[in-house]
């Protein structure tokens, strides 16, 4: 909303208090922010032959929209103040949804069950770092073998 006697944009929320939106607040959502948005022309792969790139990719993405904090766990749902709680209920749920919408259709039913950002972000993780230990392991060998 555009309040006139300022020129400043307000929240909704905000709207009979007038007060100008934090648009460097980790909570701001932009226009342009839905749950239909793509990042990545790429998605994560079932076999996660592509991880390391998507979670680079994915990443610098979520800095860019000032919502890496939900993946890292710097904002944990624990430790908001409870002013804060409906604003993070919402950007977790946005979060979650471009998450959901860059990996394979095959990886979407096992990020259903998730609640958190932090959550999906570390069963990824788990997934395919154990899935690619192996493969370094017998990389190693192989160079060790030519040598």
């Amino acid at each position: 909303m555009y309040d006139i006697s300022t020129g400043d944009l307000v929240s909704s929320a905000n709207a009979n208090q007038s007060k100008p939106v934090d648009t460097i607040s980790p909570y701001y959502l932009h226009l342009s922010d839905h749950f239909g948005l793509i990042f990545l022309m790429h998605p994560l792969s079932e076999s996660g032959d592509n991880y390391f790139m998507w979670r680079l990719d994915f990443v610098n993405a979520l800095h860019f929209k000032n919502k890496g904090s939900f993946t890292d766990g710097t904002i944990a749902k624990s430790k908001i103040n409870s002013l804060d709680l409906q604003s993070w209920i919402q950007c977790n749920a946005m979060v979650l949804s471009w998450v959901t919408n860059v990996v394979d259709k095959e990886l979407q039913g096992s990020t259903a069950h998730v609640k958190t950002t932090k959550e999906i972000w570390n069963d990824l993780e788990e997934r395919f770092i154990q899935e690619i230990v192996p493969r370094v392991c017998g990389l190693k060998r192989a160079i060790a073998f030519l040598q």
